[in-house]
C-alpha cells in the first residue's frame, strides 16, 4: 500500500498545486475553467468536466495527503491547506460543508481520542443548519431532479414494498441507460434534463436509488452499515491520519 501511495502522492500533489495556480488565476479573470456565478463569484472546476467532480477528486485527494504524511511537515500541511482552499473555490454546497467537517474532525481528533455521539449530533445540527438553503431551493421552493427522486423514490418502495422495484430501475446509472419504465410511468420525460434525449439530471441523486430499487430494508441494512463503519474507524483506528482520512468520504 504505501508503494502504491508513494506513485499516487505524486500525482495528487501535482493535481492540487496545479488547481491551486489556475484557481488563483481564475479570481481575477476567465481562464475557461469555470461554469457558473455562485453568490456572485465564478466557481473552478479546473480541467474538470463541472465543479462537483473536482470537489469529489479533491476530497479524495486530500484523504491520500493525509495517509501519506501522517499529519506532520510543512509541506503537508500547505498541501491540505491548498486543498481546503480550492474545495471552497468550487463553491459548491457539499465541498464547503466538508471544508468545515474537516475542521471540526482535525479539531476532535487533537483534544479527543475519537469522536462521541454528542459531538457527532453537533456536527450533523450545523450541516443541517448549513444545508438550510440547498435543502429549500432543491425540495421545497422548486421542481427539481433531486426533489423529484426523492419523492418518486418513497413511493417506488412503498409500492414494491419491501425489496424495491430491483437492479437498473430507479436512480442508477443502468436506469438512465435503459430509460426505465419507471421514468416513463412518472412523466420524467417533460422534464428539463430527465428524458431519455436529454438525460443529464439522470444521475443526480443516491438515497432515492437505495430506497427505491432495494427497499426499506436494504435501506436500513445500508443505514446500520455505515454506522457500523464510522464505530470501526473511529474506535478500532488508532491512527488519527486514518480516521481523518477515512470519516470524509
Amino acid at each position: 500500500m504505501n508503494k502504491v501511495l508513494e506513485i499516487i502522492f505524486f500525482l495528487v500533489c501535482m493535481y492540487i498545486l496545479l488547481g491551486g495556480i489556475f484557481g488563483i488565476l481564475n479570481l481575477f479573470g476567465d481562464i475557461g475553467m469555470s461554469e457558473e456565478y455562485r453568490f456572485g463569484i465564478r466557481n473552478f472546476r479546473f480541467i474538470n468536466s463541472n465543479s462537483g467532480d473536482y470537489a469529489s477528486i479533491l476530497i479524495i485527494a486530500l484523504s491520500i495527503v493525509h495517509l501519506q504524511s501522517g499529519m506532520t511537515g510543512k509541506k503537508y500541511i500547505f498541501l491540505k491547506l491548498l486543498t481546503l482552499f480550492c474545495l471552497i473555490l468550487t463553491l459548491r454546497g457539499k465541498a464547503i460543508g466538508m471544508v468545515l467537517t474537516y475542521t471540526v474532525l482535525i479539531w476532535l481528533l487533537k483534544y479527543y481520542k475519537g469522536i462521541s455521539l454528542k459531538s457527532l449530533a453537533i456536527l450533523a445540527m450545523i450541516g443541517f443548519g448549513g444545508a438550510y438553503w440547498q435543502i429549500k431551493f432543491y425540495f421545497v421552493d422548486n421542481i427539481t431532479a433531486r426533489g423529484l427522486f426523492l419523492l418518486y423514490g418513497l413511493i417506488t418502495a412503498n409500492n414494491f414494498f419491501p425489496f424495491g422495484a430491483g437492479f437498473s430501475t430507479y436512480g442508477s446509472n443502468m436506469a438512465k441507460v435503459n430509460y426505465s419504465p419507471l421514468y416513463t410511468e412518472y412523466g420524467f420525460s417533460s422534464y428539463y434534463g430527465m428524458s431519455a434525449e436529454q438525460p443529464q439530471f439522470l444521475n443526480d441523486n443516491f438515497w432515492p436509488m437505495i430506497i427505491a430499487q432495494f427497499g426499506w430494508i436494504s435501506f436500513i441494512l445500508y443505514a446500520f452499515i455505515l454506522v457500523l463503519f464510522f464505530k470501526i474507524v473511529n474506535i478500532e483506528f488508532s491512527l488519527k491520519q486514518l480516521k481523518i482520512a477515512v470519516s470524509p468520504r
